[in-house]
């Protein structure tokens, strides 16, 4: 819906091709962007912070939280499935459990495989529908991607600001830090950054 209502008509099995194709002919990838994401490749490493926080169990959100100390080593079975039988939808997940209806009543199977996704141990494959598969990193993305080396926090938020900037052209601090939802108090610190290098 983005691209349509930004380019109008399109072919959208070029998308297709560039998302779901097989990995080697893969352009982007999906990931929390500023919500859920199709992002060029380039931009894998400098989500790699955001990946790393999620899996620090003590950053997660209330409901990951809480489903982990409701199930502990449940996250660790799913992800031993999906390395097993993936590519896998939250339904197809044993032990799932039950969704409870509308956009956000997720089941245990996908509050688990939500948890993995954000901390970058699974990754969307593709989609059937609306409905998010999930496999590993290792047959999702190209080699050349997962090699690709981590930059530090600070220079992947500056990054991310960077393009930010770009694709807002006039924008206040809380746009920029928005746009790839960086917390405001390092968002402000690497906005003065760039700045004072005059970027």
């Amino acid at each position: 819906m983005p691209l349509f209502s930004r380019l109008g008509s399109y072919r959208s099995e070029l998308l297709d091709s560039a998302w779901f194709g097989a990995p080697a002919d893969r352009d982007l990838f999906e990931y929390w962007g500023h919500m859920a994401s199709l992002m060029p490749f380039e931009l894998h490493p400098l989500m790699r912070w955001r990946m790393a926080e999620a899996a620090d169990h003590r950053r997660s959100n209330a409901a990951i939280s809480g489903h982990r100390h409701r199930h502990p080593g449940f996250e660790e079975s799913a992800l031993r499935e999906v390395r097993e039988r993936g590519p896998l939808s939250a339904r197809e997940l044993s032990g799932a459990g039950v969704s409870k209806g509308g956009w956000w009543g997720w089941s245990d199977g996908k509050r688990a495989l939500e948890a993995l996704f954000a901390a970058g141990l699974v990754a969307a494959s593709g989609r059937r529908g609306f409905e998010r598969l999930y496999d590993i990193p290792e047959r999702v993305l190209p080699a050349r991607v997962l090699a690709l080396p981590t930059p530090k926090i600070e220079d992947a938020q500056r990054s991310l600001i960077r393009i930010a900037a770009r694709a807002l052209g006039v924008a206040t601090e809380k746009d920029l830090c928005d746009y790839f939802r960086i917390r405001r108090r390092a968002g402000k610190d690497r906005i003065d950054e760039l700045v004072e290098a005059g970027s």
